[in-house]
């Protein structure tokens, strides 16, 4: 009899334990785990099991970034709950209120300052000061909100993570960890200190450096001016949301450049493991069809990171190439103090490196994935089966027929030839305003010839 209530005792312990499992545990912050019943399969096999992002393999190698982002609101994990129906929701966390409430004040800034625009003073400095920085600020706006959805849509940075961990070989990662983390740890420091470089300098301007920056900046008070009571506290205010913006400026960049030189990285080896499996008489000794698919895998996570960062790519060219062409016009035909052509300078030379910047990283991946073409008319066909030689031209198809790598909202690819677009459009821009830059006004002489030989004779001259 004792016996037999051991055995339904141990039962009901049991079935209250796999309850208590369903019905959710304390909320882990770190890991994004609920209290669901874990996935026994490996990471992204089954979607319809939760799997926790931070258990990823990318997720270890960047997590200092990882971190960093998460601290200036720019990365949140997404928490997830069963309902009542066994159904997987999303669970609101503390960071997505976090990232939520940080975007909404970078939102509320830039509308907060089209009032400075109410009163124009013509198409002088100061007008052209306004502009640089609304446009600065609507671009870092939109990166925000990208990210923020990015974050909220399992489809984006959830699955990307995951997939990581499907679609990728851990011997193949273990070969690049190294230089991955020493360019992660430049992307953060350099992030850190253009940051706070940006901070000092915004705070030595607003507080006098020179009358000339003061008033620059002190338009950023709008609606107020310089004269309204408070005027002092909202200057520190507006330092506070200067910091912000610069973190939404710099950091979702750090992320997309350790983004493309991972993929860089595994379309290389794969690169170098299809050319060393040619040999010299043209014969191919390794497993094209595995390589192909390793390829294909990779191509399918650089698709999953395009349409997470085709808004980030196309906000950039959008905001970036007019505020280059802005400073620079009011470089050209405004007179500047000294101070505000170095603030000029300053800007012209970030929003450059930026364009630059998104460019060339997103140039490497789209011509390393197709770098296995130059190679494949290698491989002697005459004696490859009839399989290989299919196996063959499907992985030409794959590489000659559509371009592989990041697009600004598949409008265009962002390769070589989109470089060489660019430089050439800003170029063109720039001779055009030297060339049409208005002559300096020139003193006309009033003076009446009469008089002034009048003036000379009776001086003895």
């Amino acid at each position: 009899m004792n016996k037999l209530f051991r055995k339904r005792s141990a039962k009901v312990r049991n079935i209250i334990n796999v309850e208590e499992a369903k019905d959710g545990q304390a909320t882990d912050e770190e890991t994004g785990y609920t209290g669901e019943k874990r996935c026994e399969t490996p990471v992204g096999e089954n979607k319809n099991e939760f799997e926790s992002l931070t258990e990823t393999r990318l997720y270890a190698l960047l997590r200092p970034l990882m971190i960093c982002q998460r601290l200036v609101a720019i990365f949140f994990i997404r928490k997830f709950k069963r309902n009542k129906n066994g159904e997987r929701v999303n669970k609101i966390s503390l960071m997505q209120i976090y990232h939520f409430v940080i975007a909404s004040v970078v939102t509320l800034n830039f509308l907060r300052f089209a009032a400075a625009f109410a009163q124009f003073d013509g198409l002088g400095d100061t007008f052209f000061f306004k502009c640089s920085i609304l446009v600065w600020w609507v671009e870092c706006s939109i990166k925000g909100w990208n990210l923020y959805f990015a974050c909220c849509n399992e489809d984006k940075f959830h699955a990307f993570f995951i997939e990581w961990d499907k679609n990728t070989l851990p011997e193949t990662q273990e070969k690049y960890e190294k230089p991955a983390k020493k360019l992660m740890e430049h992307v953060i420091v350099n992030c850190i200190a253009f940051t706070v470089l940006n901070v000092v300098g915004a705070s030595y301007a607003i507080y006098g450096a020179t009358i000339e920056l003061q008033r620059y900046f002190d338009t950023a008070l709008a609606p107020l001016t310089s004269e309204s009571p408070g005027a002092d506290f909202f200057r520190a205010v507006n330092i506070v949301i200067h910091g912000i913006h610069s973190n939404y400026a710099l950091f979702p960049g750090g992320l997309y450049v350790m983004i493309c030189f991972l993929l860089y990285q595994e379309f290389k080896y794969i690169h170098k493991d299809f050319c060393s499996a040619i040999g010299h008489d043209g014969t191919f000794t390794d497993d094209l069809e595995e390589l192909r698919i390793r390829h294909q895998k990779i191509c399918k996570l650089v698709e999953r990171a395009d349409s997470i960062y085709g808004l980030y790519i196309a906000n950039v060219y959008t905001t970036n190439i007019p505020l280059f062409c802005i400073v620079l016009y009011n470089l050209i035909y405004n007179g500047l103090h000294i101070s505000q052509i170095l603030l000029n300078l300053l800007w012209a030379g970030t929003v450059t490196f930026q364009t630059a910047l998104v460019s060339y990283i997103g140039a490497v991946v789209n011509n390393e994935a197709h770098a296995p073409l130059a190679d494949i008319y290698s491989i002697r066909v005459n004696n490859c089966s009839g399989e290989r030689q299919l196996q063959i031209n499907m992985f030409m198809n794959k590489l000659t027929g559509t371009s592989i790598g990041f697009t600004a909202l598949d409008m265009f690819i962002i390769n070589k030839p989109t470089i060489l677009t660019i430089v050439g459009m800003l170029l063109t821009y720039f001779v055009l305003m030297v060339q049409f830059r208005m002559p300096t006004p020139t003193a006309n002489c009033t003076c009446n010839m009469t008089d002034l030989l009048t003036a000379m004779n009776s001086t003895g001259l």
